[in-house]
């Protein structure tokens, strides 16, 4: 549901060209085990975009994922992974306040349009680097 011309959205509302896409992504390490798993993680040199994707998104998910963002950078900064990361949530039926929260915590929102899916935040938007 999500993938599908993702890479062109963030391009045309951002002005960020992805180049990799890996769905169902877990970040490992040796000893602790998994870190994170991320539903689609796009990426390239400068940026990594980690998106929760949910059939209903709640606040809760929202909660989570900062959290998991969070979690992310620490891995990368272990790594030397200087690239800036984004998140977003993605959601078949996102209700108002969600869509609201979501933006609150600097991520934009993908809802379905058609066969793709649609970027959904203000004009002007840009999202939170982790």
């Amino acid at each position: 549901m999500v993938s599908p011309h993702l890479e062109e959205k963030f391009k045309q509302q951002f002005g960020i060209m992805l180049i990799t896409l890996i769905v169902d992504h877990r970040f490992e390490e040796p000893g602790k085990g998994i870190i994170a798993e991320v539903d689609v993680f796009l990426s390239n040199g400068e940026y990594a975009v980690a998106v929760e994707a949910k059939s209903k998104p709640n606040m809760r998910d929202i909660r989570d994922h900062v959290e998991r963002m969070k979690k992310l950078r620490a891995y990368a900064d272990r790594r030397n992974d200087h690239r800036k990361y984004l998140g977003a949530i993605a959601g078949m039926v996102v209700p108002a306040q969600v869509k609201e929260y979501a933006l609150k915590q600097s991520f934009p929102v993908l809802l379905p349009s058609g066969d793709s899916v649609a970027l959904e935040c203000p004009e002007g938007f840009k999202p939170k680097e982790w």
